[in-house]
């Protein structure tokens, strides 16, 4: 399967988003934390900006660990629908918004489909 570093470089970018997503939003977290958090959302749209950039680093988290799962124990695994998945996930969201970081997530989507496709 080749050097294992997808899985982690995807962990690396969850943890990077996350992290500035708390930073730039911390005011915006502190008040749904003191809101009790349960429907602390509402229609605020900064609550729904800081809770989807928070749950975004979540999802980009466990896709990173099952797909490093996949690379050290050099099992047969989805990689080729996986990266075509977030390829097009990546490539919709660098549309929607050019200057972010949704540009770390190609190499990591092209190198899934290449190993996908060599398996």
């Amino acid at each position: 399967m080749g050097k294992r570093w997808i899985g982690r470089w995807v962990i690396a970018v969850a943890l990077l988003h996350t992290l500035i997503g708390v930073i730039a939003l911390l005011p915006v977290v502190r008040a749904m934390i003191g809101d009790g958090l349960w429907n602390s959302v509402g229609e605020n749209p900064m609550r729904s900006v800081a809770a989807w950039f928070l749950l975004g680093g979540g999802f980009m988290f466990v896709s990173g660990f099952a797909i490093d799962a996949c690379e050290r124990i050099n099992v047969d695994c989805p990689l080729r629908s996986s990266g075509w998945s977030l390829l097009i996930i990546t490539l919709i969201t660098i549309i929607l918004m050019p200057v972010s970081g949704a540009w770390l997530l190609l190499p990591p989507a092209i190198a899934l489909i290449r190993r996908g496709s060599s398996s």
